[in-house]
């Protein structure tokens, strides 16, 4: 898939990390495949899968540039080696459950292409359900909300963002460290460093609920990245059993009620049909 960079149309770098989803992947895998943009770069990182997953790279490594199966440490660990592996001016991650839409490389490249200085874009990103079902929508925080809210969540959405190389280098990669949400962290890590970056207004893919993360334990880790990061005691107090809070309402109430209630949050960044 890939070719030698020009200055009209850079090399990206596309990288999937992927372990026992065999059935996501290959979703995942076509919408790579049928960018309108040409000149990609696709690395695949498997952590060892034993579902059929090694099977169906294998069968389709011909429109993989790199591929690997190993043990890893850790989905950011996964990262980590693609990322290092990447040859691409720019990398966008997209994991095996997620979906990028036909023109979504495209429109990186262009955006990126006529705001040299931005280090990384960001872009709404739909929520689906298992089967693929769009059902909502998740937004990046407005310029004028990133000062109070940044600490408190995460600011923009990790599947919209692709990020140039050059960042990786000078800033590193995910903190490893981190299991859950490494992302955040690095997400406040480019935003302490002051690295410009340029919107995209339509959602660039999906990616489905579920997961690991979103628990008790995304919670806990959050909290020592927001110490980590500077956070008054009494502010990490406050969010932590604000957290805990919300995930005992997301348990108890109906679902109708949880939609209402994330209406009248005119607020959010998060958007549900």
């Amino acid at each position: 898939m890939a070719s030698y960079c020009t200055q009209q149309y850079p090399l990206v770098s596309i990288v999937t990390v992927v372990f026992n989803a065999r059935e996501h992947f290959q979703t995942s895998f076509e919408s790579v495949r049928r960018q309108h943009y040409r000149n990609i770069e696709y690395i695949v990182i498997d952590g060892g899968s034993t579902d059929g997953t090694v099977d169906f790279i294998r069968e389709n490594e011909d429109t993989i540039d790199y591929w690997k199966s190993e043990p890893d440490t850790g989905i950011y660990n996964a990262m980590n080696k693609g990322i290092g592996l990447a040859m691409g001016k720019i990398i966008g991650l997209v994991n095996a459950d997620d979906v990028i839409y036909p023109s979504a490389v495209a429109d990186v490249v262009d955006v990126l292409t006529r705001h040299p200085d931005a280090g990384f874009t960001c872009a709404p990103v739909d929520l689906a359900s298992d089967d693929g079902s769009i059902y909502g929508q998740v937004r990046p925080l407005a310029d004028d909300e990133l000062e109070t809210r940044m600490y408190r969540e995460m600011p923009f959405p990790h599947q919209g963002m692709y990020v140039r190389r050059e960042v990786y280098e000078e800033l590193g990669g995910f903190d490893e460290s981190y299991k859950l949400s490494a992302d955040y962290d690095f997400l406040l890590r480019l935003l302490e460093n002051s690295v410009p970056y340029v919107r995209i207004e339509s959602p660039v893919g999906y990616f489905r609920d579920g997961g690991a993360s979103g628990g008790l334990q995304t919670f806990i880790e959050t909290r020592r990245i927001q110490k980590k990061h500077g956070l008054s005691k009494w502010r990490l107090e406050y969010q932590f059993y604000s957290s805990l809070a919300k995930i005992a309402c997301c348990r108890i109430l109906p679902w109708r009620v949880l939609r209402s209630l994330k209406k009248v949050r005119k607020s959010s960044k998060h958007k549900w049909y």
